[in-house]
């Protein structure tokens, strides 16, 4: 998929995400030790996200072409294991492999505003994740995350 097909489909949201990195990044690295990565800049989307693209035009093996998206957007530096998905309410989620067997995704987040909502609230770090990993605190944050129009 070129990134100029890819941006009519994708663009508004890949803005979204580019806003939301913005917040990201404006965090102290220490707030986000939580994460075993460091999130690309908003600067930095549109070249990562035409690297993903050309990426899975070269993709030749059946399961990775039927696991991997265009609508995923690697999001840390340096990596291709996590991503955003600009299908839904941009979950963060890590993609691993299992040898011979199939590719799988293990969610951190259904919604990656949760995050920044989470650092606005200044949380500490076992307070996120415990925020993070139950699903009624998910449904709650994300309730109050469309309330605000996020």
């Amino acid at each position: 998929m070129k990134f100029e097909n890819f941006s009519q489909e994708w663009g508004a949201n890949l803005n979204k995400l580019a806003g939301i990195l913005n917040e990201l990044n404006s965090y102290s690295k220490d707030k986000l030790d939580l994460l075993a990565f460091e999130f690309i800049t908003a600067d930095e989307l549109d070249k990562v996200q035409k690297e993903w693209l050309a990426y899975l035009e070269s993709l030749n093996n059946d399961i990775d072409v039927q696991f991997f998206k265009p609508h995923w957007v690697p999001i840390a530096k340096g990596s291709i294991d996590f991503f955003v998905d600009l299908s839904d309410k941009f979950s963060l989620f890590e993609a691993h492999f299992f040898t011979g067997l199939n590719w799988y995704k293990t969610f951190y987040v259904q919604n990656l505003t949760v995050i920044t909502t989470a650092l606005e609230f200044r949380l500490g770090t076992l307070d996120m994740f415990r925020l993070m990993s139950t699903d009624q605190n998910q449904k709650i944050l994300e309730e109050y995350i469309e309330s605000l129009g996020l």
